[in-house]
């Protein structure tokens, strides 16, 4: 990063099979001054997980290979195996049921952001898990 650069607010991981799904939310978070990298299954989620520091995921709740339940499942057993830190995990879902919600939550998600989300939703989960550094 150059000094001309502005500094980024926090780094964030997508996981989202579908391309526009992928595209607006990086759009939404370079918006809000985030880093945004994003990834297409949950398998692809644990591997940059493994490879690259991330202040936060959004993840897909219905993927292929890894739904996003199993990865964060996965992830949490990993964090509890190295005794890393918690990540935060929010789910994203089209299902805005109770029944889903409850699924996310049991999984070790810390919060849903159902789809489509307006840019005011998004800004408040960065608010709330990327404090100003």
């Amino acid at each position: 990063m150059t000094s001309s650069e502005p500094a980024m607010r926090c780094r964030v991981l997508i996981a989202d099979d579908d391309a526009m799904n992928r595209l607006v939310a990086v759009e939404s978070l370079k918006y809000l001054e985030c880093q945004a990298d994003a990834v297409s299954t949950g398998t692809e989620a644990l591997d940059a997980l493994e490879a690259h520091p991330f202040d936060l995921v959004l993840m897909d709740v219905h993927m292929p290979d890894l739904t996003g339940i199993e990865a964060t499942l996965e992830l949490r057993r990993r964090e509890a195996a190295s005794g890393r830190a918690r990540m935060p995990v929010i789910a994203l879902t089209a299902s805005a049921t109770a029944k889903d919600q409850q699924a996310c939550m049991d999984a070790g998600m810390d919060g849903v952001l159902t789809k489509p989300f307006r840019i005011e939703q998004l800004q408040s989960l960065i608010e709330q898990w990327c404090p100003p550094r």
